[in-house]
């Protein structure tokens, strides 16, 4: 038997299970719109989501807990805009990145 949720219900599903704290609201937005995408038949399993997903800050923080090194010496970048664009290009290239209204982004573990 399959039973379908809306967004709310998605929502709802990690604050029953004491894991609201988990991802911010925008996070958990980003994450229900990317599996309604990649797996609308998927079944839920809350616990599986946090032990998969990780939401961080910012990419820079992400790539750095990812033990990024940073940018080649030979092209060091002008300012913080830019380091931030190379740090979510280099997760980009290694694993899932779900970028967050808000500026944090979610990466698969």
């Amino acid at each position: 038997m399959k039973m379908t949720i809306d967004q709310s219900e998605f929502i709802q599903a990690f604050e029953r299970m004491g894991r609201a704290h988990q991802f911010t609201h925008a996070a958990l937005i980003a994450l229900f719109d990317y599996l309604e995408e990649v797996a609308p038949d998927a079944e839920l399993d809350v616990i599986a989501l946090c032990c998969e997903f990780t939401e961080h800050g910012s990419a820079l923080e992400a790539a750095q807990g990812c033990c990024w090194a940073g940018p080649d010496n030979y092209a060091a970048p002008k300012d913080a805009e830019e380091l931030e664009w190379r740090a979510l290009e280099w997760l980009r290239d290694r694993t899932t990145v779900l970028d967050v209204a808000g500026g944090s982004v979610i990466i698969a573990e």
